[in-house]
């Protein structure tokens, strides 16, 4: 998975920059497989110096799990997990088999909006969600 061709590695990165810059309180995104391996991530110039650039990789692998576990419920498949702690906030949205995580500032941040960024985000991943699957569909033969 650590191939991701430059065409799709510099249209993902140039999608984070812009969502992270366009988007009121977003301090960082960052597209994950689900196993947790960090693909791509964007930090909000503001916050290059803080802990936002630690995020845990593990928070994809958990929200990959929890996500297949919601989708059990007999309500359909589950698309995003919203977190919310003491400052910030952290939209998990599944691009199967990619996690774009959203960190947000609790204070400012519209967690509607950051949810409504839904069919913007797969639309910018899919040929990348595409190519990882069509990856995993080849070593499975």
């Amino acid at each position: 998975r650590s191939d991701m061709d430059s065409h799709h590695n510099s249209e993902v990165g140039t999608f984070l920059s812009s969502l992270v810059q366009r988007v009121s309180g977003v301090q960082a995104a960052l597209v994950s497989d689900r196993d947790g391996v960090v693909l791509a991530k964007a930090v909000h110039p503001d916050h290059t110096s803080s802990h936002i650039i630690n995020v845990d990789d593990s928070l994809a692998t958990t929200f990959a799990i929890a996500t297949d576990q919601a989708s059990k419920f007999t309500q359909g498949k589950n698309k995003s997990v919203t977190a919310f702690y003491q400052d910030r906030v952290l939209v998990h949205i599944s691009v199967s088999p990619l996690v774009v995580t959203i960190i947000a500032s609790a204070a400012s941040a519209n967690v509607g909006l950051l949810l409504a960024l839904a069919p913007e985000v797969n639309t910018a991943l899919a040929g990348l969600a595409k190519e990882l699957n069509d990856q995993e569909d080849r070593v499975h033969l």
